[in-house]
């Protein structure tokens, strides 16, 4: 019964003090009670008595002292208990056991309860813990963000390029045109780090081939829009397309086309997925801008969507991760700082070249191990270069 008083006490209270304080919560309940009786307030104000003569002994004591209303309502504030004793604290003496144990450890409270047998509960250790500084908050997602966005700036343009390959099989809105055999069933991706540029080709098979071929040909048009690839390097995961783990069978092509131009690559910690999630992300988008949305009936119509996809992706869509700028702004904007404006031209034309079927030109592979030229591009490639 007292317990339904004591919630029905704090609930009228907190009513009341929408408009008023509690000070004069009290201050009410209080002179209720010496008008009436000490039962009387405890029914009035839903509460027991053992509360009602708590505040009028307060009130009382407080009489000599109090010359204003000020004063009177001061007296039926809670006081602190900075100070008092408590019989259960704990003595100094095992605080700093507890905090010498942990040191610079990530001991838990559990274990040094039990490591010094101690009685007091594991919430009071962790509490002792927390005052002395020994625990500290985990870092937050968006703490990381900007962690990596400190990262990125200090990376150019074309210097950190993520690999990565997309299953186009399990899309719904294009499953009906790869069971067909309309559109390929892997997506290849490139894109770089710094400013998100990305260049895509597709295949019907994910394999070292496959991979080199398109590896090649983003190399080949980033040369010849006078990008310097001194300082860069392809990230990608451990596929079998992208690495071979026995080095006694040798490089896949993957690795044979990047050593062929002396550019470094490097593999991701193995179930690492996060570690190339810049190209994971683009991923993501583009299935949702694109292939969900469109509907396609032959190759040359899928190939040309995904052109005019690209385009628009790195000219003009921006990227909140990235200032909310676009790739093409981020790079022109670069090279301008850098006093480099002659380059801003082959950059806008490096936007505009197509995806590839990389299937189309695996006969093409020994000229490529060769040194030969890039033959095999098509007339629309060849013209950017003319």
């Amino acid at each position: 019964m007292a317990t339904d008083r004591a919630n029905s006490y704090m609930k009228n209270k907190k009513i009341y003090t929408k408009s008023k304080s509690i000070d004069e919560y009290r201050y009410t309940m209080v002179k209720y009670a010496l008008r009436e009786s000490i039962s009387a307030a405890a029914r009035e104000f839903k509460t027991d008595r053992k509360t009602v003569r708590k505040w009028v002994t307060e009130y009382k004591n407080s009489l000599p002292e109090a010359k204003t209303y000020e004063d009177e309502l001061k007296s039926l504030r809670n006081k602190t208990r900075i100070d008092q004793y408590h019989p259960q604290k704990l003595s100094s003496e095992d605080v700093e056991r507890i905090i010498k144990l942990r040191g610079n450890s990530k001991l838990g409270a559990y274990f040094i309860k039990d490591r010094l047998g101690l009685k007091c509960s594991l919430k009071t250790i962790h509490k002792k813990l927390v005052q002395h500084g020994k625990v500290t908050k985990p870092e937050t997602k968006s703490q990381r963000k900007r962690d990596m966005s400190q990262m990125r700036k200090a990376i150019k343009p074309f210097q950190k390029l993520q690999i990565d390959v997309k299953y186009l099989c399990d899309i719904p809105n294009i499953l009906s045109d790869y069971l067909f055999g309309l559109i390929p069933k892997y997506q290849i991706t490139v894109r770089d780090y710094k400013c998100g540029f990305t260049m895509v080709g597709y295949t019907y098979s994910k394999d070292s081939t496959s991979i080199g071929i398109f590896v090649y040909y983003v190399v080949y048009c980033l040369q010849q829009c006078g990008i310097d690839l001194s300082d860069t390097h392809f990230q990608s995961d451990n596929g079998s397309e992208f690495r071979i783990i026995a080095k006694k069978h040798g490089l896949s092509l993957y690795e044979e086309i990047l050593t062929k131009f002396n550019i470094k690559y490097k593999f991701i910690p193995v179930a690492r997925p996060t570690f190339n999630s810049d190209v994971e992300s683009f991923h993501r988008t583009i299935e949702r801008e694109l292939y969900d949305i469109e509907k396609y009936g032959n190759l040359d119509l899928f190939m040309n969507k995904a052109w005019l996809y690209m385009i628009w992706y790195n000219c003009y869509r921006k990227n909140r991760n990235k200032n909310h700028k676009s790739p093409i702004t981020i790079i022109n904007e670069y090279f301008i700082e850098a006093n480099q404006r002659e380059k801003c031209k082959n950059i806008n034309i490096l936007v505009t070249f197509p995806p590839i079927l990389v299937d189309s030109h695996v006969k093409d592979i020994e000229l490529i191990k060769q040194g030969g030229e890039l033959k095999w591009l098509s007339p629309k490639i060849k013209l950017f270069f003319s």
